[in-house]
């Protein structure tokens, strides 16, 4: 008759076995019809040899099924178990949960059903677990990678940054969407009155989003530009390809402003685009007329552009993230809107123009 296996704790495959049930397999199959009656929530039950070794899986609805075809009960009467068990996909009980669910087929995660017995390193019946089971988990796990990947990336890399000195102020910010992405910006001093400043755009959201956004944010954190922008984009664009097997097309702005000459260089991969607020226009800054996304291929054409600034100036850099936003009509976030919010606030700081344009872009 029906046995139950006892509760086996770990961190592996057999955390998600529900399922304890098994029978010898020398009950008979009506007997074992009786027993699944009686206990209407066990969906599968093992069939085992007098030392408990695994023989095969019964599905409680496929039996069922069989006896019901006409004859089937008085055809099967005198049958034991193991002529209808299955040989299904056994897994070890010391399996990680991953592995598991990468050895399982496609249609069966896909189809949402399936049964498969798990089993010792002595060949021991140790439980069964169902495809639900499999997939309620990994949605579990998702959801804490997902949190967790987001937690890391909020505590490097910062919504606003902001230097305000009496000579220059620098400020970067990030708008958070409503689907949180690898999205950043970022400033670093790597020398006397020297920075590096940038925007950095990747096509994933979520939990690859954020891991790639990490990963960009250590390499601008400990790379020496010093060597200049030209190196640091050729490296960073070696290390995307490395770390991930298909093209993931990182966007990248990236600015080198040298405060006590008033020197800026900027080099774009990625469709972004720089202004100058000069004296009451709106200068579009140059870049190359082709781009090429970082971690597409392995040779980059990669351009840099030289800008002398003028005491007054403000400069803005934008990237495509921001500048493919729509609204209700289908119009993108341009360079339009900003040239207003300046011109309507001539005066103001670079700590309130944020706020404006946050609060335009939100109006938009």
């Amino acid at each position: 008759r029906l046995a139950k296996q006892p509760i086996v704790v770990g961190d592996t495959i057999q955390n998600l076995v529900r399922n304890r049930w098994y029978v010898p397999e020398d009950a008979g199959l009506l007997d074992l019809a009786d027993d699944l009656n009686n206990y209407p929530s066990i969906p599968a039950v093992a069939v085992t040899d007098s030392g408990c070794k695994l023989l095969g899986l019964i599905i409680r609805q496929d039996l069922l099924d069989l006896l019901g075809r006409p004859f089937g009960r008085d055809v099967l009467q005198k049958e034991n178990v193991v002529r209808v068990a299955q040989n299904s996909k056994t897994f070890r009980q010391e399996e990680s949960i991953i592995s598991v669910s990468e050895q399982i087929g496609h249609d069966d995660l896909a189809a949402q059903q399936g049964y498969f017995p798990v089993k010792s390193s002595g060949g021991e019946y140790s439980g069964i677990f169902s495809v639900q089971d499999l997939l309620v988990h990994l949605s579990g796990l998702s959801r804490e990678n997902t949190v967790l990947a987001g937690n890391i990336h909020h505590r490097l890399v910062k919504e606003l940054q902001i230097l305000e000195t009496p000579e220059y102020d620098i400020l970067a910010a990030t708008f958070r969407s409503a689907n949180p992405n690898g999205d950043f910006s970022y400033i670093r001093q790597y020398g006397k009155n020297t920075w590096t400043i940038g925007l950095c755009s990747t096509p994933a959201e979520g939990v690859v989003g954020n891991m790639m956004a990490t990963m960009l944010w250590g390499v601008i954190n400990t790379y020496d530009f010093s060597r200049g922008l030209v190196q640091f984009v050729r490296q960073l664009n070696g290390l995307i390809l490395k770390s991930f097997e298909n093209p993931v097309g990182v966007n990248g702005l990236f600015m080198d402003f040298q405060a006590s000459s008033g020197g800026l260089t900027l080099c774009d991969h990625g469709n972004g685009a720089g202004y100058i607020w000069r004296k009451g226009q709106f200068l579009k800054m140059k870049t190359a007329a082709e781009t090429t996304s970082l971690g597409t291929r392995p040779e980059l054409n990669t351009e840099i552009f030289r800008y002398q600034l003028k005491a007054g100036d403000l400069v803005f850099l934008m990237n495509n993230s921001l500048a493919s936003q729509q609204n209700k009509a289908g119009e993108c976030y341009g360079p339009d809107r900003l040239r207003a919010v300046l011109e309507e606030n001539p005066k103001t700081t670079i700590r309130n123009l944020r706020g404006l344009i946050h609060a335009d872009f939100k109006a938009f």
